[in-house]
């Protein structure tokens, strides 16, 4: 089954869209929040038994965080290992975690740039072959 896939372009001449975006599942929920200068919060929410009390949108069921990881891109992983670091860290003290966090600026490629946003992030057409 294919994922389904929520697209923010971030362009309000492209289409209007919310400034934040909620999916929820058993346990938590996950926010894409746009902040006014074009970055991008992404919170990660999990539901503790005060949410189940309080009766906030989660719903019925509490949810506990049983593992996280940091991936790193292939020079950033090697130079970690090179300095002897953990490559895939833990979070510290997950389990009384409830709430995750991390800010997102996207950085637009310079070639075909239109307006602030890629020529590129505009079309799905494939180009010509020659």
């Amino acid at each position: 089954m294919e994922p389904v896939v929520v697209q923010v372009f971030g362009d309000k001449a492209r289409k209007l869209e919310p400034e934040h975006h909620r999916m929820e599942f058993p346990g938590g929920a996950v926010y894409v929040d746009r902040t006014a200068d074009g970055n991008y919060w992404v919170h990660v929410s999990i539901a503790t038994e005060d949410d189940l009390v309080i009766g906030t949108h989660m719903g019925q069921t509490r949810g506990k965080v049983v593992g996280s990881r940091i991936d790193f891109d292939p020079a950033e992983y090697l130079r970690r290992v090179l300095a002897g670091l953990e490559p895939i860290p833990d979070i510290d003290g997950m389990d009384g975690a409830a709430h995750l966090a991390v800010c997102i600026k996207p950085e637009w490629p310079r070639r075909g740039v239109q307006g602030g946003r890629s020529n590129l992030l505009r079309t799905r057409k494939r180009p010509k072959k020659l």
